[in-house]
């Protein structure tokens, strides 16, 4: 993702209107220091919810937490 698509994405997942997602307010708080690490979150959140509820994951959403876990070193 360049920086508007992670801009774009973090500001859908912490949009004032939704209230249920885990981990929301330390999310909303990061996405103000580290936007790639936000995103890792987020995903993280999601691929562990989903496994949680045995909902369908699309790969492309696996391999976007990958990418994102594997440039934790680089972007700290």
């Amino acid at each position: 993702m360049n920086t508007l698509d992670m801009i774009l994405f973090i500001a859908d997942y912490i949009e004032p209107g939704r209230d249920k997602a885990a981990n929301l307010p330390q999310i909303r708080e990061l996405a103000f220091q580290n936007p790639e690490r936000t995103v890792e979150r987020i995903l993280y959140d999601t691929l562990h919810h989903l496994n949680e509820k045995s909902g369908s994951i699309d790969p492309a959403t696996e391999v976007a937490y990958a990418y994102y876990e594997n440039r934790k070193d680089e972007t700290l």
